[in-house]
């Protein structure tokens, strides 16, 4: 089973999407803010890390940008796809300065998220599995 962590301050929301996600067969975390994201993970560490991150730019008290580096940063989360959550009032240069491509928009559509979450796992996995061809051949061609 897959697993994501959404991490979102605005509750309600929080709720709607991990049932959502939960009835569609994903195994979900929720957390409130960056800190405590970063908490939960440091705690497990290294016995659990998510799939995917779905992430709300406003976070609480620790910025989008802040927590994301964070999770770039450290080499066993580095590779984690996110999915970013934001409200129609934030600029695409905004984003573009926190160095988030793309964010879907609230309100949500079920179908949208769904499908993006699904495109970013499948790309996570095929490069998993790029990856690990390729050192199968690196190693076969060392011996």
């Amino acid at each position: 089973m897959q697993t994501i962590l959404i991490v979102e301050d605005e509750e309600v929301l929080r709720q709607e999407v991990a049932i959502l996600l939960t009835l569609v067969g994903y195994e979900v975390y929720e957390m409130p803010h960056g800190h405590a994201t970063l908490s939960l993970i440091a705690e497990n560490e290294p016995h659990w890390t998510p799939d995917l991150i779905l992430c709300g730019i406003l976070i609480g008290p620790m910025g989008v940008g802040d927590f994301y580096t964070a999770v770039r940063n450290n080499p066993r989360l580095k590779d984690i796809p996110f999915v970013f959550v934001c409200s129609n009032h934030v600029s695409a240069s905004a984003l573009r300065a926190l160095g988030i491509s793309s964010c879907l928009r609230v309100p949500l559509a079920p179908e949208e998220l769904l499908k993006e979450i699904s495109d970013q796992l499948k790309k996570t996995l095929k490069l998993k599995i790029t990856y690990e061809n390729d050192s199968a051949c690196e190693a076969a061609t060392d011996t």
